[in-house]
């Protein structure tokens, strides 16, 4: 990744999300439930299944963010002009972020906490937190703005003893969902997809 500025990552990091945003309101909210809830294989996840996992990743980091950014902004310490990733956030990064063909680079299992709940869901209800979530981590990037996301760390939801920089937790977070998001399509272009 090229240097860049704190400024320059959040607002990438925030256009990315409303893509991300975009693409489930278009093409998933129009989905009935045998359409949502439809696995290409028994192993596979459905569209459902990816958008609840990323709701149940979101639900783990929503307090931690909360809590990091209250307190970064009540130390009002100066910020740092350039982000810099650190070696463990990069590593976390590399394996959720897609290569330059949208192809994943690494194929990983979820822990089991953090799998889906069920296999049937309503849309309306999956796709209505995802976007809610979405909007609170849009209001966290828009907080990071003012604060150096190189100093605070966040504890990763896997291991509690590792904690990532908050820059690095929000472009593990957001690249963790185009993952999904992309995976989710994937299903939705199968050949024997319900139509």
């Amino acid at each position: 990744m090229k240097e860049k500025t704190q400024k320059e990552l959040l607002q990438e990091l925030d256009r990315l999300m409303r893509r991300l945003s975009e693409i489930v309101e278009r093409d998933f909210a129009i989905l009935s439930p045998q359409q949502f809830n439809w696995k290409p294989s028994p192993k596979s996840w459905s569209i459902g299944e990816c958008l609840d996992h990323l709701n149940i990743i979101s639900g783990y980091y929503i307090a931690p963010l909360e809590q990091v950014l209250k307190k970064a902004r009540r130390a009002q310490k100066p910020k740092v002009e350039y982000y810099k990733a650190g070696i463990i956030g990069k590593r976390f990064v590399q394996g959720v972020q897609l290569n330059e063909e949208n192809q994943l680079g690494l194929k990983m299992k979820s822990p089991k906490a953090y799998q889906p709940s069920q296999s049937q869901y309503v849309p309306a209800s999956i796709i209505q937190r995802y976007l809610a979530d979405q909007d609170k981590f849009r209001i966290f990037l828009a907080d990071a703005q003012g604060i150096d996301i190189n100093r605070y760390k966040v504890s990763i939801a896997i291991f509690p003893l590792i904690k990532l920089r908050l820059g690095d937790m929000l472009r593990f977070l957001i690249y963790h969902n185009e993952r999904h998001i992309v995976q989710a399509q994937r299903v939705q272009h199968q050949i024997d997809f319900p139509r």
